[in-house]
């Protein structure tokens, strides 16, 4: 049975999703968002896990 981690997609990235990650945050509906990390690296974070 494959790991959650082996199950993953691995997307290369692109600028375009670091500066909608970015625009979100700086946004009115990331009001309530307070010292959280939001990895924005296609998946690639989940490979430690």
């Amino acid at each position: 049975m494959k790991t959650f981690a082996e199950k993953v997609v691995i997307v290369t990235g692109a600028t375009s999703g670091l500066g909608e990650a970015t625009a979100w945050l700086c946004s009115d509906a990331a009001s309530f968002v307070n010292g959280a990390v939001l990895p924005v690296d296609g998946g690639d974070t989940t490979r430690l896990y």
